[in-house]
């Protein structure tokens, strides 16, 4: 029943979030998105531009790029370089995020979310109404699964969307590791191929025999047993 409870709380939260996002997924932007909303790009160059004293040394009556300077306020310059601050742009990275213009998501889309947000909810609810030998709870929570990423797919091409539902697709390969299916098919042959590696001298007696042995016991002792997740 606890585990029902916060996963029917985290549910609540992330639809909230949900609607609070537009129907738009609840994924962190990548380091490329935040870039473009940001447009900082090659900080160095800023600097050089804005203060060319520092990284121009005449040497000779020539100029030479470096950093060094015999200015007293060389190390604040550089810092503030960094930032990208500069004449031009006194604020530089600290300057607020451009909004970006998301496109609005498909109902197909929206419901695909909706349905990989309540996922776990089934799942644990499944569970505990049933036993644990039951397929029933595993059937549900693939079927859930897979139908929320037919649904992403079905929505018009995107790369955020593509990646996202290939992603999901890759986790599907993690139900072979979810109890009943598990203890039934899987952990009799895993527990063989750890065998075989174990036997391997030093590599597998001594570093991977251990380490898969322990990963196998805490996947049926801890994750799939205590979280719906």
């Amino acid at each position: 029943p606890v585990i029902v409870a916060i996963e029917a709380t985290k549910v609540l939260i992330r639809l909230r979030l949900l609607y609070n996002n537009g129907g738009r997924p609840l994924v962190p932007y990548s380091a490329e998105e935040i870039k473009e909303m940001n447009h900082r790009t090659e900080c160095l160059e800023i600097a050089q531009r804005n203060f060319p004293e520092v990284f121009n040394k005449k040497e000779g009556g020539e100029e030479t790029n470096t950093t060094q300077t015999n200015s007293d306020f060389s190390d604040l310059i550089l810092l503030y370089a960094e930032h990208g601050r500069g004449g031009v742009d006194p604020h530089g990275s600290f300057r607020p995020l451009k909004p970006k213009v998301l496109p609005k998501p498909e109902t197909v889309e929206i419901l695909g979310e909706i349905l990989h947000i309540v996922r776990p909810l089934v799942f644990s609810v499944l569970r505990l109404l049933t036993n644990e030998k039951d397929f029933t709870p595993w059937f549900a929570s693939l079927g859930t699964d897979i139908a929320s990423i037919l649904l992403t797919k079905m929505a018009s091409k995107g790369a955020a969307r593509d990646s996202r539902a290939s992603a999901r697709t890759l986790m599907l390969m993690l139900y072979i590791l979810r109890p009943p299916f598990y203890s039934r098919f899987a952990k009799a042959k895993l527990q063989k191929i750890v065998y075989i590696i174990s036997r391997i001298p030093i590599i597998g007696s001594a570093l991977l025999g251990p380490i898969l042995e322990i990963a196998l016991e805490l996947v049926e002792r801890r994750y799939f047993t205590t979280s719906a997740s």
